[in-house]
């Protein structure tokens, strides 16, 4: 059984989005922890009951400028300390369509562990393939539930 540590760009996805790929993860293994980075200045309140209904810790980063998002560099820097610390999972899953992570992805695979990436079918195909297994929400809440593994 997969022993999974969950890492959300809340910037990046809906709540609803998060929920779904929680609630698919439930489904792949044991979710270990859930961590979601963002600025939560101006999170609709979804967010909020997504935190306490599943007890995701949340980290605030503000948006120093436009192009730069401090919560990518905070979530792909926690990801990397989690690798090398004493949590005990085995697959890495990042939730967010967002090629930035790449590096990270290679990195965990490079460490030894599963990697699974969630995010929507706009997720450019170079993260898709860079993580072992990646499952596209939106074809999810549709009803079509789509996947690729590598």
């Amino acid at each position: 059984m997969e022993k999974i540590g969950v890492f959300i760009d809340a910037d990046n996805i809906s709540a609803e989005m998060a929920e779904e790929a929680i609630n698919y993860l439930v489904k792949v293994g044991n979710i270990r922890f859930l961590r979601a980075f963002g600025n939560w200045s101006h999170k609709p309140p979804g967010w909020k009951h997504l935190a306490n209904k599943y007890g995701v810790e949340t980290t605030h980063r503000y948006n120093i400028t436009r192009t730069k998002n401090a919560a990518d560099i905070s979530l792909a820097v926690e990801a990397t300390a989690c690798l090398y610390g004493p949590l005990d999972f085995n697959t890495l899953a990042v939730v967010s369509s967002d090629s930035d992570f790449i590096p990270l992805i290679q990195h965990a695979r490079a460490c030894g562990k599963n990697t699974i990436g969630i995010g929507s079918q706009k997720a450019p195909m170079s993260y898709t393939r860079q993580c072992g297994h990646f499952h596209f929400l939106d074809s999810y809440i549709k009803g079509e539930a789509i996947a690729v593994t590598h």
